[in-house]
């Protein structure tokens, strides 16, 4: 930008550059969804089978009941990391023993 406010006649320089690179990275909400129950599957912390994903426009909501916080933790970690994620609402309700 200084290189073009040094050219002769050149009074004023305008900078409208705007990149998005999220649209680069955007996945399919449904491959986002398998590829985040996938991931929670993997875990041997999480009951993969008492989360529940939903994904809408690449923002991830996790639900269930599991009996730990760490597991939740555990939940919000695994699908945060995915590519395409543009964030994640943990909607999962812990129930811990007593």
């Amino acid at each position: 930008m200084e290189d073009a406010r040094r050219v002769p006649g050149v009074f004023e320089v305008i900078d409208e550059l705007s990149v998005d690179l999220r649209e680069y990275d955007r996945v399919d909400d449904h491959e986002l969804c398998g590829r985040a129950l996938q991931l929670l599957m993997w875990d041997r912390a999480i009951p993969g089978d008492q989360v529940d994903v939903t994904v809408k426009n690449g923002w991830v909501t996790l639900r269930g009941d599991l009996d730990d916080e760490y597991q939740s933790d555990a939940a919000f970690d695994d699908v945060s990391g995915l590519a395409g994620v543009r964030g994640v609402t943990n909607e999962i309700r812990v129930s811990t023993r007593l």
